[in-house]
């Protein structure tokens, strides 16, 4: 399981209430981060698969999954977050700031909202 409650927050919104990538939800379980790395103004996250989430291969063999805005004190401007998968896996989350700075750890302090959908069930909040 991912340690990073950001991550973890982040991934669960990108795959929730969506069937058509329920198998990739269903890997997220199994996933471990395993390398970052910051370039200033995001950061890529590599995963590791467990093997029990290799049962739970997607259909589609390469595609992007994004669609949460992140906002924090810590971020210029706000942030936008994408899973991509490679050969039907998840291999790595991809997260970005619509301005030049992003933090070298995970912000403390963020708001996390789904684009595709308004309320608050569909935001993280974390002050």
């Amino acid at each position: 399981m991912v340690r990073s409650q950001y991550l973890r927050d982040i991934i669960t919104l990108l795959l929730d209430d969506d069937d058509e990538y329920i198998l990739i939800k269903k890997q997220a379980d199994w996933i471990e981060e395993e390398k970052f790395e910051y370039t200033g103004s995001g950061v890529f996250v590599s995963f590791k698969l467990k093997e029990q989430g290799l049962k739970y291969r997607f259909g589609v063999k390469d595609t992007r999954v994004n669609g949460v805005l992140i906002k924090s004190d810590e971020i210029d401007i706000a942030a936008d977050a994408t899973i991509v998968v490679s050969d039907g896996l998840i291999d790595y989350l991809e997260i970005w700031s619509y301005g030049d700075v992003y933090p070298s750890k995970d912000p403390v302090h963020y708001t996390l909202a789904q684009q595709w959908k308004e309320g608050d069930k569909n935001k993280v909040i974390v002050r």
